[in-house]
């Protein structure tokens, strides 16, 4: 577009060769003779005042028409500086006037936008307005990440980044009744749901649901529930098979047959008390209902008790317990929590020992962070069942681990004990044993707050 001065000496040049060309003819027709001189005088300076005002006015509205052009192309900082009272100066008065206008709208428009993702940009769940024609005029950035499409999403077919025949058969049948629909379909290894309604006429809204997490939870849940019922199953079939027995006449015959028989259902039972506790302990950890209760506490005394506790356990099956800590180690931590959390390792690791073999109890602490570290003599771990440990009912050696009496739960319940802890959990395995180190807070955050 032209400078203002640049189109200010267009003017002026060419008002000028307007007057040079009167200022010709008059010369031409004074120098002729004749009555009529006069009139023809009247008649230059008269075309030549015309020719000089047309030159203007066609500066002016080429003016007018590069503003509107300007207007066309989104450029509205465009303005005309054009003074007067003619109909030209009274357009470009209006034209200016519309640009402040439409500056003010976009703002309006631009502040109603931020509103708007304001509102929907903290929603997990994914929100898009499409068009009759199907293409995204609003997308907020959940759907954007939920579809992959990123800033690709606003003015593409929905279908483009969303390639679900269930989703496109609920747009068409929403447009064609106007009652909202609800579909569920696979998306990028996702499970989503989308909820499709009309907004206005021209335009509907869906709404994208993640459903990943909780199907994995419910999945998760379903498997929990089996592996538990799997686990009940067998100590309560040997429960009610030895009682049967007794009950039938065993009771009345051999003394010492009866008494092994109640010696086993004994068993069983205190393997059943076990996992009913172990259950509701990491149903309690899970479910953050476990009240974190930091008080100044001597971690040695707590490795101390754990040990002495696991003793028997140890004897019977031919385990040494070695405590390697300093006299004493102050912390401000959870009591209960630190003592289930060694106390689970520790009996972890004299289950799965050798025989004879040796568990290490070692306590340390390094500026603001405690350190616990339990290693045993076992058979180690093997590499690729390594990742799956903290898993619930995870057992490398099933058999084994249900005839030395493991529940399965017990690594499970150390990794939501760490967890509540805030602390950290890692491990080194190999063929001469398995060492589970573990490092949280010396003083709990929680503390200063309770």
């Amino acid at each position: 577009m032209n400078s203002p001065s640049g189109r200010g000496r267009g003017h002026v040049a060419a008002a000028i060769v307007i007057i040079l060309a009167a200022i010709g003819l008059l010369v031409l027709v004074l120098s002729l003779p004749g009555s009529r001189v006069g009139v023809a005088v009247a008649a230059i300076i008269a075309a030549a005042m015309l020719g000089i005002r047309q030159a203007f006015n066609h500066a002016r509205l080429r003016r007018l028409r590069q503003m509107a052009g300007a207007f066309s192309d989104g450029d509205l900082s465009a303005r005309a500086d054009i003074a007067g009272v003619d109909s030209i100066a009274r357009l470009a008065g209006d034209l200016n006037a519309l640009g402040d206008r439409l500056v003010a709208a976009g703002a309006a428009l631009e502040a109603q936008r931020r509103l708007l993702d304001g509102a929907l940009g903290s929603l997990a769940e994914g929100v898009a307005c499409i068009d009759d024609l199907d293409r995204v005029i609003y997308a907020n950035p959940a759907w954007r990440h939920l579809t992959s499409a990123g800033a690709e999403a606003s003015g593409a077919a929905f279908y483009e980044h969303l390639a679900a025949a269930a989703l496109s058969a609920a747009v068409a049948k929403v447009r064609g009744s106007g009652r909202a629909d609800e579909v569920e379909f696979e998306h990028r290894r996702r499970r989503l749901r989308a909820t499709v309604s009309r907004a206005t006429p021209d335009a509907l809204v869906i709404v994208l649901h993640d459903l990943t997490e909780l199907k994995r939870l419910e999945g998760a849940r379903r498997e929990f529930v089996a592996a538990v019922s799997h686990e009940l199953k067998t100590p309560l079939t040997a429960v009610a098979g030895f009682a049967e027995t007794l009950l039938d006449g065993a009771l009345d015959g051999d003394p010492a047959v009866a008494r092994g028989f109640v010696e086993k259902i004994a068993r069983h039972a205190d393997r059943l008390t076990i996992l009913v506790r172990d259950v509701l302990t990491l149903s309690r950890l899970e479910q953050g209902s476990w009240e974190v209760k930091p008080e100044p506490i001597d971690l040695v005394g707590i490795g101390r008790a754990v040990a002495e506790e696991h003793q028997p356990a140890a004897d019977d099956r031919q385990v040494r317990i070695v405590l390697d800590a300093p006299g004493s180690l102050d912390a401000v931590s959870d009591r209960e929590l630190l003592q289930q959390l060694l106390g689970n390792l520790v009996s972890n690791a004299v289950r799965y020992n050798r025989q004879p073999g040796s568990v290490t109890i070692s306590l340390g602490g390094d500026g603001d962070r405690l350190r616990l570290r339990v290693a045993d003599t076992g058979i180690g771990i093997p590499p690729e069942h390594r990742e799956r440990i903290f898993e619930r009912f995870f057992r490398v050696d099933a058999h084994r681990s249900r005839a030395s009496g493991g529940t399965g739960l017990g690594l499970a319940i150390v990794k939501q004990l760490v967890d509540a802890l805030q602390g950290t959990i890692s491990l080194e395995s190999g063929p001469g044993g398995t060492t589970f180190t573990v490092e949280c807070p010396r003083i709990d955050p929680r503390a200063a707050r309770n």
